[in-house]
């Protein structure tokens, strides 16, 4: 498992760091065209409150269709969101003292204090 998520890893794309680019951290349909498996559990490691203590991004990736459904793991304390994202990534911009997450091309994530809620964007800027 390790090596497929290293390998999906590496055809993720990044992009610049500013407050408007997220940086890509796995692609659902990458890891389907490279992958085999159907369902798999794993987690992203990311500071999302800026407090220099590592976090989760926890997702589960289902083939049917490529997708993850993700929850966030923050100084030790899990926290249950159950959202569907087609890509996983942050954004260097915060709500409410948290990373704002990236979900998809028109999806960005927000913290509201409690949990992350998802907001419909018309488009996340990227480039190549």
């Amino acid at each position: 498992m390790k090596k497929l998520y290293l390998f999906s890893f590496l055809f993720c794309s990044f992009f610049s760091f500013s407050k408007d680019l997220p940086v890509i951290l796995i692609v659902a349909d990458k890891i389907k065209e490279n992958s085999n498996e159907l369902f798999f559990d794993e987690s992203l490691k990311v500071d999302l409150n800026g407090n220099a203590i590592i976090d989760q991004i926890n997702y589960t990736y289902s083939d049917l269709p490529p997708k993850f459904i993700i929850d966030v793991t923050v100084d030790n304390d899990r926290k249950e969101i159950g959202l569907i994202c087609n890509s996983i990534g942050f954004f260097k911009g915060k709500t409410n003292g948290m990373r704002d997450l990236f979900c998809g091309p028109n999806t960005k994530l927000i913290w509201n204090g409690y949990t992350y809620k998802d907001i419909n964007v018309n488009s996340v800027a990227i480039k190549n």
